[in-house]
């Protein structure tokens, strides 16, 4: 007498379909990171009740940076912002000193009460310039009537696999870890300012 066996099902199905979306993003992933190198942007705008002369004080004063850059406890250089000053940010993310790591920039343009360009031409811990080839950071202000309106803009150029595809997948995530200027902190920025020169750390005083 024939014996029907009923077929084995398995128990566990998800798992195969967690292997097959696996093989098919692994795939994705190598071909979105084998492709060539890309340009990435950031672009963010921002309102801010100060008008463009009150933001120019954070804009050209270097030791007002550490208030509205991420984990920037100085900058190194010329107290006096033109093209072509070199300098040094010295971040800190306050997660010990192994963390802290310093970021050269050079000025590309800089224009009172309107524009900040700069060019980051180094990176001690090597961490972004291991991933980009290029980056650049722009900050541009225009008056309004109830005061002025930030546009941030970042610029990178990738050269390491990593982030070719992470600024495919997820370009937004990537160049914000990679702006370090925090427009909103900039924009809200309200207390009363001197008239003297705010203190610089000259080129060579650490």
């Amino acid at each position: 007498m024939l014996k029907i066996v009923p077929m084995q099902i398995s128990k566990k199905p998800w798992r195969v379909i967690g292997f097959v979306l696996l093989g098919l993003a692994l795939g994705e992933g190598t071909y979105l990171s084998q492709g060539p190198d890309i340009t990435l942007v950031l672009d963010r705008r921002f309102r801010s009740s100060l008008s463009p002369d009150r933001l120019s004080r954070n804009l050209s004063s270097t030791s007002r940076w550490p208030q509205w850059f991420h984990s920037l406890a100085q900058v190194v250089g010329p107290s006096t912002l033109e093209k072509g000053s070199q300098l040094t940010l010295k971040i800190d993310p306050k997660k010990g000193p192994k963390k802290k790591f310093d970021l050269q920039a050079e000025v590309i343009e800089s224009i009172p009460s309107r524009l900040l360009h700069l060019k980051i031409t180094g990176d001690s811990s090597g961490r972004l310039t291991h991933l980009f080839d290029r980056l650049e950071w722009k900050i541009e202000i225009d008056p309004t009537e109830q005061g002025s309106s930030i546009h941030g803009i970042a610029l990178a150029h990738t050269r390491h696999w990593r982030a070719r595809l992470f600024g495919r997948l997820t370009e937004k995530i990537l160049m914000n870890q990679v702006f370090y200027p925090n427009l909103i902190q900039l924009a809200d920025l309200k207390q009363p300012f001197s008239i003297d020169e705010a203190p610089h750390l000259p080129a060579g005083s650490l």
